[in-house]
């Protein structure tokens, strides 16, 4: 029998998954790095070439862009130590690297937008599909209430009133209060809501009358 049972560690919390949220503020705080020292370089820039220092060549950059994409940290500005013809050549490749690093992290931005917002659709699907539900059954139920106005009114006015002087007697037009229009807007929600199953025939019939 062990007396002096060893003790258990606790084990490590699980880290929270890494969404397309997360990825996108990372994204983003590393454009505006690039934005900050694509800056930097240019302002540097400008003051060597005040004092006569123009670029002579201008330096292939694209590969350091993709570098510049995925590094742990972005390079300090060379010191005036550096020759002036090279340090023009570098902040100018490093200006444009970063200026293209930026723009093609703005595009990684973009796709996980689209994640984020499928993301979102496919969480919430079942609210948004009750809300179209919802908005199908008022459309439901103001067509049945409409209709039974006007077969109050078409009552009324077989026992020989033209003027019925009732609340509400003129709302009988348009696109709301009128009978619905095969077509328009309205009828169209309602006839896929019926396709979708969303409502029944019955609503159906109910609502395009």
């Amino acid at each position: 029998m062990n007396l002096f049972p060893r003790k258990t560690e606790p084990e490590p919390a699980a880290e929270p998954p890494v969404t397309p949220a997360d990825i996108i503020a990372a994204i983003e705080r590393r454009r505006a790095a690039l934005r900050a020292f694509a800056a930097d370089c240019l302002a540097a820039h400008i003051q060597l070439e005040k004092a006569g220092h123009r670029l002579a060549e201008r330096l292939e950059y694209k590969d350091l862009a993709l570098r510049l994409m995925k590094a742990a940290e972005l390079p300090a500005l060379p010191s005036d130590e550096m020759p002036a013809p090279p340090r023009v050549q570098w902040l100018d490749q490093h200006r444009m690297a970063a200026e293209l690093a930026f723009e093609r992290l703005g595009d990684d931005v973009l796709q996980q937008r689209i994640l984020l917002v499928a993301q979102v659709i496919a969480s919430r699907k079942q609210d948004w599909l009750n809300e179209v539900r919802g908005l199908a059954e008022a459309i439901v139920t103001l067509r049945r209430r409409l209709k039974a106005m006007r077969e109050f009114k078409a009552e009324l006015r077989k026992l020989g009133s033209t003027r019925l002087h009732i609340l509400a007697e003129e709302f009988d037009t348009g696109p709301v209060f009128g009978p619905p229009v095969v077509g328009d807007r309205i009828y169209t929600f309602v006839e896929l809501c019926r396709r979708e199953g969303i409502i029944s025939e019955e609503e159906y019939a109910d609502a395009s009358k």
